[in-house]
């Protein structure tokens, strides 16, 4: 399994080791989605992870959201839990279109979204409802 540190601004990709210090700035004006980790299996290329174009908009959002992922081949599994780790939505889907997600019901905060592709790529994002 290896770790990756994606940032959405530059597009770059860093690969992340066990015992890697790393530093970077952002600034205040940032995009709070500017980075994001990838966890993917040994046998996926980097070129699979660079390919990928994983959206959650609005964000923030009333809890009724979009999730997009281009280029995108393969099933995969989306969990959305709390910050006690609770898990407030679990769906499955089978193709790159746009998907209306709706957790309309759960209280305002910051959840978590992990997405786990079935060729190995997990991206874990994060979204708040207002």
């Amino acid at each position: 399994m290896f770790v990756y540190l994606k940032d959405n601004l530059t597009q770059e990709l860093f690969k992340i080791g066990l015992n890697d210090a790393y530093e970077f700035t952002a600034d205040e004006s940032d995009d709070q989605n500017r980075f994001e980790l990838i966890f993917v299996k040994s046998t996926t290329s980097v070129n699979d992870i660079n390919d990928l174009n994983v959206n959650l908009y609005p964000n923030p959002n009333n809890g009724f959201f979009n999730l997009s992922i281009l280029k995108n081949d393969t099933e995969f599994t989306v969990n959305i839990s709390d910050v006690t780790g609770k898990t407030v939505y679990l769906n499955r889907f089978n193709d790159d279109q746009v998907h209306e997600i709706n957790i309309k019901d759960q209280t305002s905060g910051i959840y978590f979204v992990k997405i786990s592709l079935d060729n190995g790529i997990m991206i874990n994002k994060k979204i708040i409802i207002k």
